[in-house]
């Protein structure tokens, strides 16, 4: 599911811009060579990128691991967090629900502060699936294309995995455009195979 949930920060806050960060697993717990390892919670490190500030980014993989926050923000606002992704500002929380499905401020009203923002981004013609037949039928893109949103997202979400693989405690230096980790260099047998001769892709 990490793609879903993490596609509005990803696009919010411009992660895509971004030529490097790290990610470190905080914690985990079982997992061998037959199966990935439970209860982890990951921790991405983004720096300033395309005007914005520097970013840490938190993964919980279930409702058990989530922070104080969370748990404050919904006694306080009486909400109920399911696979929300709470935005923790300077200014206030702003929230998404599971899949990005909805979204508002905490507390509620404080959507009045500030004016619906213009209509930027292009939308989308119905979901995935009818939205690629709208752009091959009318000669468009579809919204999440491959090289400009599906694939730097998808790799952005996968190196969490690196840092599971890589152990608590141990950062992940990610470089976006060679695909790499460029100082544990034994977590890039995870990033491509090797491929017997004849049938390379």
């Amino acid at each position: 599911m990490a793609c879903h949930n993490l596609d509005a920060l990803f696009w919010a806050l411009k992660i895509g811009e971004a030529k490097h960060f790290t990610v470190e697993c905080l914690r985990t717990t079982g997992g061998s060579k037959e199966m990935y390892p439970q209860s982890n919670i990951v921790r991405y490190e983004v720096p300033a990128r395309a005007g914005m500030g520097p970013v840490k980014v938190h993964v919980y993989d279930n409702a058990g691991l989530r922070p104080e926050i969370m748990k404050d923000a919904e006694k306080k606002y009486e909400v109920k967090f399911g696979e929300d992704t709470l935005f923790v500002g300077d200014k206030g929380l702003f929230r998404t629900g599971g899949t990005c499905g909805n979204l508002g401020f905490l507390p509620e009203d404080r959507r009045t502060e500030i004016p619906e923002p213009p209509r930027v981004l292009p939308r989308a013609h119905g979901g995935p699936i009818e939205d690629l037949f709208y752009a091959i039928k009318n000669g468009g893109v579809p919204c999440s294309n491959f090289p400009d949103a599906a694939a730097p997202l998808t790799s952005f979400a996968l190196a969490g995995h690196l840092a599971q693989f890589a152990g608590v405690g141990r950062k992940v230096e990610w470089d976006v455009e060679k695909m790499k980790c460029t100082n544990l260099p034994e977590v890039n047998r995870y990033v491509r195979r090797d491929y017997r001769p004849g049938w390379e892709v």
